[in-house]
């Protein structure tokens, strides 16, 4: 039967596997890495008193293996992702943002000693607080050894970390980086300045062809025998023009404003009042009382969770 792995084991890296393998993690066994030696260690702490010699076996493997750098700073990362309270919870109780920010906290963990590491983050932000985000951006900006690939819809974000942006666009890919734009920033100000220009370069060269293309086309409505006998290079370039003079296809828009030709009678969307909401003893309204109207825009702010 596996063992349950709270959340201090997967900030060290364990499974409920290796776990089981391990056994005993208070044991004196010499530790199989640094993280090993970590646990140990909490394990030892528990019963410094009833076996100071295992306490003493831990701290020593703790010194050997450089130990308290790291356990530093697994308590700094937990610490600024909001997982410390929850270090010995077990990992199967957590909500969704709590696994993510665990997660995340194990990925920095782990990268912090790496050469040349790549980090692969999809959605970072979600479920991390402003100081978090703001930490995480500052990690990823002075270890300039990781690469970090990076899917997120935080525009802020992607301006801070970001040295450049890559573009899928029917059919085609297109890169954008600092040195191409304006405001010197490489994240998404790069990118819609360097989209902006791309789009009204090709913009320019259509009319170009389109010009040249109406001389063509009266050309090869005009002059039948010279498209048989001298003119077949031209002819060809003729449909090489007519191809290069299609109109790009429309971007996509989301209206946000259909709502399939249903119309909303009045200006009042919500009215609340008096209205009260507690989880226990933790109060999240008292005695509120709104009129959402249409057309508002409304800020919760406050700390994630």
């Amino acid at each position: 039967m596996s063992s349950e792995v709270t959340v201090y084991d997967a900030l060290l890296g364990f499974s409920a596997a290796n776990i089981d393998e391990k056994g005993d993690t208070g044991s004196t066994k010499p530790p199989t890495d640094v993280y090993d030696a970590i646990n140990q260690y909490r394990a030892s702490i528990q019963l410094a008193e009833s076996d100071p010699e295992r306490f003493a076996a831990a701290s020593t493997h703790m010194d050997e293996m450089d130990g308290w750098k790291v356990l530093g700073r697994v308590d700094d990362i937990s610490t600024r992702l909001r997982v410390k309270a929850l270090e010995d919870k077990p990992l199967s109780t957590l909500s969704g943002g709590e696994r993510k920010r665990v997660a995340l906290a194990a990925a920095f963990i782990a990268l912090s000693d790496e050469q040349n590491a790549v980090l692969l983050l999809d959605e970072p932000t979600n479920h991390l607080d402003l100081s978090a985000i703001r930490w995480l951006a500052e990690c990823i900006k002075l270890d300039r050894k990781m690469t970090v690939l990076c899917v997120t819809h935080d525009r802020a974000f992607l301006d801070d970390i970001c040295d450049g942006v890559v573009e899928l666009d029917n059919g085609n890919i297109y890169s954008y980086s600092g040195e191409m734009a304006d405001s010197g920033r490489g994240g998404y100000s790069a990118y819609l300045e360097g989209k902006e220009a791309r789009l009204a370069n090709e913009d320019a060269n259509l009319r170009a062809a389109s010009a040249k293309y109406r001389t063509e086309l009266d050309w090869m409505r005009r002059q039948p025998q010279a498209r048989e006998s001298k003119g077949k290079a031209r002819i060809d370039a003729f449909y090489k023009l007519e191809k290069a003079t299609q109109p790009r296809a429309a971007e996509a828009n989301l209206d946000i404003n259909s709502n399939d030709g249903q119309r909303r009678i009045g200006k009042n969307v919500l009215s609340v009042k008096n209205a009260s909401l507690r989880f226990g003893e933790k109060v999240i309204l008292d005695d509120f009382t709104y009129n959402f109207n249409r057309g508002d825009r409304i800020g919760i702010v406050g700390s994630n969770g």
